[in-house]
């Protein structure tokens, strides 16, 4: 201010330009009271709920593959207490005792409810339950004889699942095993068995004597050797066609100081005779052969004459060739194990190796008999005596 007035102040300009540089590269400060945009206060609840479902999605995932039921073991065979039908694409095979029916299911996680406390347990990790029936079939002319040359019976069926190629045997007492003694399994005709994986390829083998039939999972069957066990007759077929026929015209050979009168020969016969391609104890016939299964009976006792007019006892066993060969084996006990009753109080039955459908030779039955005399005080040394009747090979099956 000079003399009472006022002048205005002048600044070098520099100084402006330093203050203004200043405050062009200094971003402005923010008031910390100041709200938030409701942008990114959506942007956040978003993404808190997302982490929140996640979590729950993994909870509840965790629960859901934490199961409580106790789990099957692979390989582990249950046998339910209850039935149910049998399957629509179930298939027939045929055993040496008697046909039966096959089925084979899909893979599945669950076991039936109808099937009781197993429909409770849970498949093994990552498995599945596979459902496997077996049981008789019925036959239109009942039984079919089955021939054994030793008892008890040798025969036995072994029943094997094979899933995409591994096998799951259904053995031991909760299994599917069967046998001409017990031809149906023990308690219910199905089973499951606890597998690998979900496999689509699934099928079931029924073995006896190493030859196999097998049936799949939509009911194709392959029989083998076992389709001409089809072609064995039932028993009351063969009381049907079966005529008892005398053993034919008698020859006396042997020792001279014993014979069988005329009025004393004994009545023989055969009464029956089939073919079939297995029997127990002897296994498969051969490549391009057969069993040829006749089943004769003969009287006993026999009364023989000695020529000094002693009395004598005499022991007979019967014996068989067929076109001059040896039998491969006999029936064990006897017994009519064709199902027809013998015409003579004692019974024999041969098993003889032929040809598949093709005509036999003779068959020539023989009577041997071992004599010793009456009075043990006397000569204990035995006298044999064969009586020999020869069958037309027409006669046999």
């Amino acid at each position: 201010m000079r003399n009472g007035q006022f002048y205005p102040l002048h600044f070098p300009r520099s100084c402006g330009t330093v203050a203004q540089m200043t405050t062009t590269s200094s971003p402005p400060s923010r008031n910390p009271l100041e709200r938030p945009s409701p942008w990114s206060l959506l942007a956040t609840l978003t993404a808190g709920t997302a982490v929140v479902l996640a979590l729950a999605l993994v909870v509840t995932i965790g629960m859901q593959l934490t199961e409580d039921r106790p789990r099957a073991s692979v390989g582990e065979v249950l046998r339910p207490q209850a039935n149910e039908p049998l399957p629509s694409d179930a298939s027939t095979v045929h055993l040496p005792w008697g046909p039966v029916t096959v089925g084979v299911g899909e893979a599945t996680d669950e076991i039936p409810e109808t099937f009781g406390d197993h429909s409770l347990v849970a498949p093994p990790d990552g498995g599945s339950f596979v459902r496997v029936d077996l049981q008789p079939a019925p036959t239109e002319g009942g039984d079919v004889p089955f021939v054994a040359t030793s008892k008890p019976g040798q025969a036995e069926a072994e029943v094997v699942l094979t899933a995409d190629g591994t096998e799951y045997p259904l053995d031991g007492p909760d299994g599917l095993g069967v046998s001409p003694g017990s031809p149906a399994p023990v308690g219910a005709h199905s089973r499951w068995v606890a597998i690998d994986g979900h496999p689509s390829d699934l099928e079931v083998s029924v073995t006896v004597a190493d030859e196999e039939q097998v049936v799949d999972v939509d009911g194709d069957v392959t029989r083998g050797r076992g389709a001409a066990l089809n072609d064995v007759p039932s028993l009351e077929e063969l009381r049907e066609k079966s005529t008892s026929s005398p053993c034919g015209g008698l020859r006396q050979s042997g020792s001279s100081k014993v014979t069988v009168e005329r009025s004393d020969v004994p009545g023989c016969s055969v009464d029956a005779s089939m073919r079939t391609p297995f029997v127990d104890g002897l296994g498969w016939a051969a490549k391009g052969k057969e069993y040829l299964v006749v089943q004769s009976s003969y009287e006993d006792p026999v009364d023989v004459t000695g020529s000094d007019d002693e009395s004598w006892v005499a022991t007979p066993r019967l014996d068989a060739r067929l076109d001059g060969a040896a039998p491969e084996g006999r029936v064990a006990g006897g017994g009519t194990v064709l199902g027809v009753s013998g015409s003579h109080g004692d019974v024999e039955t041969f098993v003889f190796e032929v040809p598949v459908d093709e005509p036999t030779g003779d068959l020539s039955l023989h009577l041997d008999l071992e004599a010793v005399r009456e009075d043990p005080f006397e000569d204990g040394r035995p006298e044999r005596r064969r009586l020999s009747w020869t069958v037309p090979g027409g006669g046999l099956a």
